[in-house]
């Protein structure tokens, strides 16, 4: 059974844990730092849905039912696709038993990512582009890194880490596929359909 989405309490606690994971002040096998059970699982998962719905009606104009329906369905293809097939590989790769650890530190790291190119998205009707691009490029390499680094320290192997990197990389891409595919020719003219 799905548990309900997190309290206001909950996704501070995962936003400030996503934060020192991506600075390296925790340990994602750290127990004592965040709890790495299946409710701390859902939690991340269910953040990771709500801010991308949230980001969707914000910077896209997602507002039309019509449209807020097929964002959804993409949304949960998004939240639910990582998950589940990089559990599969963890336990083709024998390690199974890291996934709780893994998924909830790698997705509360995507999520501060997440919200932090949503303020940037927002802040450019007051910048440039070429400012805006200076801002998002050492932003965009840190969340990178601290992506690699959760996943390195979570599987105990750079190769495993950065294949798990360029997995989920592999999804977001899939993932625009599907918003340009099926958001961009419904939305009104002038709207971006690409979100933070």
């Amino acid at each position: 059974m799905i548990p309900a989405p997190p309290g206001f309490g909950a996704i501070i606690t995962g936003i400030a844990y996503g934060l020192k994971l991506s600075v390296r002040q925790v340990h994602p096998l750290d127990t004592a730092a965040h709890p790495q059970d299946a409710r701390a699982v859902w939690q991340a998962l269910w953040f990771r849905f709500l801010v991308t719905m949230f980001n969707g009606a914000l910077v896209m104009g997602v507002f039309q039912a019509s449209t807020l329906t097929t964002f959804a369905l993409i949304s949960i293809i998004d939240t639910l696709a990582f998950p589940v097939v990089s559990q599969a590989v963890l336990s083709r790769m024998g390690i199974k038993e890291r996934f709780p650890s893994f998924i909830t530190a790698f997705t509360w790291v995507g999520n501060l990512r997440i919200l932090l190119m949503m303020t940037i998205t927002l802040l450019a009707g007051f910048m440039d582009a070429n400012s805006l691009q200076l801002l998002i490029f050492p932003f965009a390499l840190w969340m990178i890194w601290a992506s690699w680094s959760v996943a390195n320290q979570s599987l105990l192997s750079g190769w495993k880490g950065a294949g798990m990197v360029i997995l989920a990389m592999i999804f977001e891409m899939i993932t625009g596929i599907l918003i340009i595919t099926y958001i961009h020719q419904i939305l009104p003219p002038g709207v971006s359909p690409y979100p933070g």
